[in-house]
């Protein structure tokens, strides 16, 4: 059973999504609060898909503009989906820089659930076509983050009210 962990912004939440009902259309989130700060929820429900495509949609807008190393973001991160030992995790890399056409080098930026022998800031490779998610904080807001927008439903309310207080009201800022 592979893991999608998410760390939210400020709140320092993480959200992990069990792979183990694949193949399961939902039209809203479901899952369960499995800890403070942790949820569970089918990767493949039709929220999170619709998520991972509004994220891919706009992640060329968001490469371009994360090389410029705009002086106003406070970071910058990308989900990928990194497998080790047959359990998939999506997980956020920090530090990501391209190191070949469709290859690209960075830091796991949260400590990973499923990935034995990694550990929070190890230097992981990845393909572009293991993205699935981007993110950024500018001005203490967040853009993207289009995974943890599918899931406000299902958080519990504090959760959910601290994700839409970090949350910049549209994934995208002005302009693209």
């Amino acid at each position: 059973m592979g893991q999608w962990t998410t760390l939210f912004g400020r709140t320092g939440a993480v959200l992990t999504i069990s792979l183990g009902m694949a193949g399961l259309a939902m039209a809203e989130p479901q899952g369960k609060q499995v800890g403070d700060n942790v949820v569970q929820t089918s990767a493949n429900g039709n929220a999170m898909v619709a998520a991972r495509k509004a994220a891919l949609q706009s992640l060329d807008t968001f490469l371009f503009a994360a090389r410029k190393k705009s002086d106003n973001w406070q970071s910058a991160t990308l989900q990928v989906a990194l497998q080790r030992e047959g359990a998939v995790e999506r997980i956020w890399v920090s530090g990501f820089r391209r190191v070949a056409l469709a290859r690209f080098q960075g830091r796991l930026a949260n400590e990973p659930h499923a990935l034995p022998g990694l550990k929070h800031g190890d230097e992981v490779l990845f393909d572009r076509s293991q993205i699935e998610d981007w993110a950024f904080i500018e001005a203490g807001r967040g853009y993207g983050f289009f995974g943890v927008r599918a899931l406000l439903p299902i958080m519990n309310d504090d959760q959910a009210e601290g994700m839409r207080a970090f949350l910049a009201p549209n994934p995208l800022p002005e302009g693209w």
